[in-house]
C-alpha cells in the first residue's frame, strides 16, 4: 500500500500528463473558443465548440480541444470520448495515443489500454523519457519489473539527469528485494546532483495556472508541447516570460520536486536498513528542497518514530495528514508512535481510521503492531 501511494505521487510530481518536448503540427481551433478559455470560460468554450462540431467544422481541431477543456472541467469521460473521435481521425498522430494514455490511466480501470497507447505512440515515433516512464509505472503496477526496469533505463538514456527515471529504477529494485542496490543508485544520482550544484528549493508559482493542449498561442500564452501555459496574473505582457523560459521554469520546478522525493525515497530505504540516524538527516535535505510535500514529514515521523522521539514524531505526521488526509497509511504510521508513547486511546483512533479506509489492512496492521512491540 506504501509502495502504491508513493508511485502516486511520484506520477503527479513527474507530470504524469505528460509533457511533449516533440514538434507538433500547429492547428486552429476556433479563435472564439480559445479566447473564452483565455478568460477562463471553460464551459463557454465547450458551447463554442459544440456548436461547431454539429456543424461538421474543423472536426479534428474541435475534438482535440473540447476534449483538453473536459479534462480541464474534471469530465474524464467525456475528455476520453472525444480524444478517441481525434484519434479516429488523425490515427498516425502519436501524441494523441500518449495523451490518452493519461486520461486512461486518470480513470483507473484502463491500464491495458493505456500500456497499448503508450506502446503506439512510441512506434509513432513520441520518444521521450516521459512516455518512457509511464510505460515504465505501468508496468511496474503489473509487476513486469525488468520490463519496467528497461523503459525507466530507456527515459534516462534519452535524459540522464531525469530525477523520476531513478526513482523509478531504484523503486523496481526494492520491490525485487535488492534494497542495496535501490540505496546505491539514489545515493550515487544525488551525489552528482549535490557535486553540480542543482538542488535548488521550490518555490511558488502561484501566479501561473496550466491548461492543456492549445496550440499556436501567443500574448501570454505559451505552447509547451501540447500544454499551454495560461498567465492569470497581472502584468505586463513585455514582463512575462517567454516560451522557452516558461519551459525551463516548469522543468526546473519538476526536477527540483522529483530531487526532493529522491531524498525521501533514499532516507526511508536508509531508515528500512536501521540507519536510523543517516536517514533523518536524508530526509531533511529532501524538506528543505521541496518544504510542501506532505510526504517527507509523514517520513520524517516514521523514521522519529525509529529514534523514539515520539513527540516530534506525532508532530511531522500530523501535518503529513492534514495535508494529505485521505492516505490511509499515516494513520497507521502515527497510530505507531501514539501506541510507543504510551497514548494508546489515541492510537487506535487511529488504527480504527486506518481500517476504515483500508479494509484490507488488518493483517498489515497487525504486523506493524508486533514488529513495533517487540523492539
Amino acid at each position: 500500500m506504501n509502495k502504491i501511494k508513493m508511485l502516486l505521487l511520484i506520477l503527479c510530481v513527474s507530470g504524469f500528463v505528460s509533457l511533449s518536448t516533440a514538434a507538433q503540427n500547429v492547428t486552429n481551433p476556433n479563435p472564439k473558443a480559445v479566447d473564452a478559455m483565455t478568460n477562463g470560460d471553460f464551459r463557454g468554450a465547450i458551447a463554442i465548440l459544440d456548436r461547431d462540431i454539429r456543424n461538421n467544422k474543423n472536426l479534428f481541431e474541435s475534438y482535440k480541444l473540447r476534449s483538453d477543456l473536459k479534462r480541464i472541467t474534471g469530465d474524464f469521460v467525456g475528455s476520453l470520448n472525444d480524444l478517441d473521435k481525434t484519434i479516429e481521425i488523425k490515427p498516425s498522430e502519436g501524441i494523441l495515443y500518449e495523451r490518452r494514455s493519461s486520461l486512461r490511466m486518470m480513470l483507473g480501470n484502463k491500464m491495458d489500454g493505456a500500456l497499448a497507447d503508450l506502446d503506439t505512440a512510441i512506434a509513432l515515433g513520441v520518444k521521450y523519457e516521459k512516455v518512457y516512464a509511464n510505460r515504465a509505472w505501468i508496468r511496474f503496477v503489473r509487476q513486469d519489473l525488468d520490463g519496467a526496469i528497461a523503459d525507466f533505463q530507456a527515459a534516462l538514456a534519452i535524459r540522464p539527469d531525469f530525477v523520476a527515471g531513478v526513482i523509478g529504477v531504484a523503486s523496481v529494485y526494492d520491490l525485487k528485494g535488492d534494497k542495496a542496490k535501490a540505496i546505491e543508485m539514489l545515493d550515487n544520482f544525488l551525489a552528482i546532483v549535490e557535486s553540480s550544484g542543482k538542488t535548488s528549493a521550490v518555490k511558488s508559482t502561484a501566479t501561473v495556472s496550466t491548461a492543456v493542449a492549445v496550440p499556436g498561442l501567443s500574448d501570454g500564452k505559451t505552447t509547451v508541447g501540447q500544454q499551454t501555459v495560461i498567465y492569470k496574473d497581472d502584468t505586463k505582457s513585455s514582463d512575462r516570460p517567454s516560451r522557452e523560459q516558461m519551459e525551463r521554469l516548469n522543468d526546473k520546478i519538476e526536477q527540483s520536486k522529483n530531487t526532493a522525493m529522491a531524498y525521501i525515497t533514499l532516507a526511508k530505504l536508509y531508515d528500512t536498513r536501521g540507519d536510523h540516524e543517516l536517514a533523518l538527516a536524508t530526509v531533511e535535505k529532501g524538506i528543505a528542497i521541496d518544504p510542501s510535500d506532505f510526504y517527507g514529514y509523514s517520513t520524517r515521523g516514521v523514521i522519529k518514530t525509529s529514534l523514539r522521539n515520539y513527540a516530534s514524531a506525532i508532530a511531522d505526521l500530523d501535518l503529513a495528514i492534514k495535508a494529505m488526509p485521505v492516505n490511509a497509511i499515516m494513520y497507521l504510521d502515527r497510530g505507531i508512535a501514539y501506541l510507543l508513547s504510551g497514548k494508546e486511546a489515541e492510537a487506535q483512533k487511529d488504527f480504527d481510521q486506518y481500517l476504515k479506509m483500508y479494509p484490507n489492512g488488518k493483517a498489515n496492521l497487525d504486523k506493524r503492531i508486533a514488529e513495533a512491540t517487540k523492539q
